[in-house]
């Protein structure tokens, strides 16, 4: 969910989550309708674009997981398809690092890829996004430092008027 608005974001679909390997964890699920906080009625996902071409899509399919490779990294992979408008590949890593005291150090590494999928209801989809981030903490603060790049010839596909992914 999305509380950020007066209206919450809510999905509709199924979601299935394993925890039965030690240090793995895999979700996969399917989103057929979306109530976003623009509106209260449920309604099948769109991307949006600049161009305001509004196409829906089926549903939205993914799977992945994250892999505690040790106690203090973890590797994670996600594939997302919005049925015949795009895909997305997503992988990130992810280190904490405790110096005692209460302090942890925390670098996240995340990289995005996004195509188009199946009958490319909006055309071409050329999108990559990579990021840093390093969090400094102690106890209930935390000061972070971050950096983001945009790759390719599109912008970074979101849906419904702006959808938390």
């Amino acid at each position: 969910i999305d509380d950020s608005r007066q209206l919450v974001t809510t999905y509709q679909g199924a979601l299935i989550e394993s925890k039965e390997i030690d240090g793995l964890s895999v979700t996969a699920g399917r989103i057929t309708e979306i109530a976003s906080r623009e509106s209260s009625n449920r309604e099948k996902i769109y991307l949006m674009t600049g161009s305001g071409r509004v196409a829906r899509s089926d549903g939205l399919n993914f799977a992945g997981g994250t892999y505690e490779l040790s106690k203090s990294l973890s590797a994670t992979y996600f594939y997302g398809q919005l049925e015949d408008i795009y895909k997305q590949n997503y992988l990130g890593l992810a280190h904490v690092l405790p110096f005692g005291d209460g302090y942890s150090l925390k670098t996240d590494l995340r990289y995005y890829h996004n195509t188009e999928d199946g009958a490319a209801l909006y055309g071409e989809i050329d999108n990559q996004a990579y990021g840093v981030m390093t969090a400094l903490k102690k106890g209930g603060h935390t000061f972070t430092i971050a950096y983001q790049r945009m790759l390719g010839d599109d912008g970074f596909p979101v849906f419904n008027g702006y959808a938390p992914q």
